[in-house]
């Protein structure tokens, strides 16, 4: 049974990182991964949430197909990291790193799309190693290449070839994102308001990226804007502001940001997102505490509650 509930918005993963909240189920996952990888005799060494096979330089990050087996039984674990590993070795992913270095600009121009990752998501040697930038606080944008099942970063020195400036391979990713997608709307009672709930993206893994496009193609648009969360790469969030956040509404959106961004997989940030009525996105940081969870709004979403609750309130 999973320890959880999908929208805990407090779980307390332990010190490796991994969401496994009780240690047993941990080392039942750590053993699968060892016994996959090292299924021909290689020697596997784990740390830090990274799996290195003995003798070879790729490093397997574990965060992602944690997150999977975490929302399964374990009597589905095997399938799950099996079919996650094959992935790495499919030879269609060759041929497609051999399309992206070898195919040049007109080649992969088409395919081009964005994915946020986490701020920490690339550490030292790889924050340069590709084409990123960072437009949302606290998470990083990346440049990359949809080859079907999945995305493939594009690597700096690949696109240096192609001779296009970064920004305008950005816009184009953009521009990509309404052909490429297939997420879809759908509508969360959540809470059971007369207001209309919550609006969710979700579908596939480029749904998170909507939070960028420009102008918005929210089902709705608050008078004061929207309150989004992007907890994972497949699920975007919204919520209109048309009047002042009630306690209920507000731990609801923190309920599924913190929830889903520990659940994932494909953790994106735990933090709401203000889309301003011109179009800017300041962070609202979602916090655990040990009493609950807390929203730090900055001062000028304080402001803007403010001016929503003085519209509402009664005259007399």
């Amino acid at each position: 049974m999973h320890n959880q509930p999908r929208f805990d918005p407090n779980p307390t993963p332990l010190a490796s990182g991994l969401p496994f909240t009780d240690p047993e189920r941990e080392r039942l996952f750590l053993n699968m991964v060892r016994d996959q990888l090292g299924k021909r005799g290689e020697g596997v060494n784990i740390a830090d949430g990274v799996a290195r096979i003995t003798g070879s330089p790729i490093a397997f990050g574990l965060l992602n197909v944690a997150q999977s087996c975490d929302q399964h039984p374990i009597r589905m674990w095997r399938q799950i990291i099996s079919e996650h590993f094959a992935k790495s070795f499919d030879p269609n992913l060759s041929a497609a790193v051999v399309g992206l270095i070898g195919g040049g600009a007109t080649a992969n121009l088409d395919r081009l799309v964005v994915r946020i990752h986490p701020a920490d998501a690339f550490q030292g040697q790889l924050r340069d190693h590709f084409v990123q930038r960072t437009d949302l606080e606290e998470t990083l944008t990346v440049l990359a290449v949809d080859i079907g099942a999945s995305i493939m970063p594009v690597q700096r020195l690949v696109a240096a070839g192609w001779g296009i400036p970064d920004e305008e391979l950005f816009q184009r990713a953009m521009a990509n994102l309404r052909q490429l997608s297939r997420a879809t709307w759908a509508r969360l009672n959540i809470p059971p308001t007369a207001d209309g709930g919550i609006d969710l993206l979700h579908g596939d893994f480029h749904a998170a990226t909507h939070i960028l496009r420009q102008p918005a193609d929210l089902p709705r648009v608050g008078k004061e804007g929207n309150l989004i969360g992007i907890p994972a790469c497949g699920t975007m969030f919204s919520y209109p502001l048309n009047k002042a956040l009630d306690p209920l509404t507000l731990h609801s959106l923190m309920a599924i940001s913190l929830g889903k961004s520990h659940d994932g997989p494909n953790a994106i940030s735990q933090h709401l997102y203000w889309r301003t009525p011109h179009g800017d996105l300041k962070l609202q940081r979602a916090m655990r505490r040990a009493d609950g969870a807390r929203l730090l709004p900055s001062p000028d979403f304080i402001e803007c509650m403010v001016r929503l609750q003085k519209a509402s309130a009664p005259p007399w």
